[in-house]
């Protein structure tokens, strides 16, 4: 989506052009495909280790590091498969927050080369529900991942993972369609004839 408003900012003319259907279909392959590689490599390096704790995990979903948490620690194998999935869970993370944020810079500098002050708002506008969306998701995944543990990270992390889990798609439409028209007009109209009070 960042690479999509880039385009959309820096190249509107072009936009048609660059973000064909066979460029989307691409950028949608290259992430199944990737997403599909990382989490088959993550489940061969914990699932290939013996279990020596109770099959009980003390969370509400199934997190590959709360599993690896249930094995043996005193097998051979069991640090390789820890910093291997830290390391794919580093570069998960990372890899496309740097591809986002080098898309929002040059995002904000063709921004500020618009010469009117509604043309920026316009486009600072176009940009605003992603950059909420992405906040919100990234700042709950780091909680939740690079953080030093502490007595009570469990709890901690099943609050940040509940808020990724279901804050996420419950703002996603609210964020997404607040810009909309048709919306801006209804809710408009709602506070007019006073449905809340």
């Amino acid at each position: 989506m960042a690479y999509d408003r880039y385009v959309a900012i820096s190249n509107p003319l072009r936009y048609k052009t660059v973000m064909s259907w066979s460029a989307c279909a691409m950028l949608i392959a290259i992430a199944w495909a990737l997403a599909f590689i990382i989490a088959f490599v993550m489940v061969y390096c914990v699932f290939r280790l013996p279990f020596c704790r109770t099959p009980e995990i003390g969370h509400f979903y199934c997190d590959i590091g709360q599993v690896l948490l249930l094995t043996c620690t005193d097998v051979q194998g069991h640090r390789a498969a820890e910093v291997t999935t830290y390391l794919l869970g580093l570069g998960l993370f990372t890899i496309p927050f740097l591809l986002i944020i080098t898309s929002y810079m040059y995002i904000i500098s063709a921004v500020l080369k618009i010469r009117t002050t509604e043309g920026r708002r316009k486009a600072f506008s176009t940009c605003s529900s992603h950059i909420t969306v992405v906040m919100v998701e990234y700042g709950c995944l780091g909680f939740i991942y690079f953080r030093p543990s502490a007595e009570d990270s469990l709890d901690k992390d099943k609050i940040f993972a509940m808020t990724f889990m279901f804050m996420s798609p419950i703002l996603n439409p609210v964020i997404y369609s607040i810009r909309n028209k048709a919306v801006k007009e209804g809710l408009k109209k709602l506070t007019k004839n006073n449905v809340f009070s």
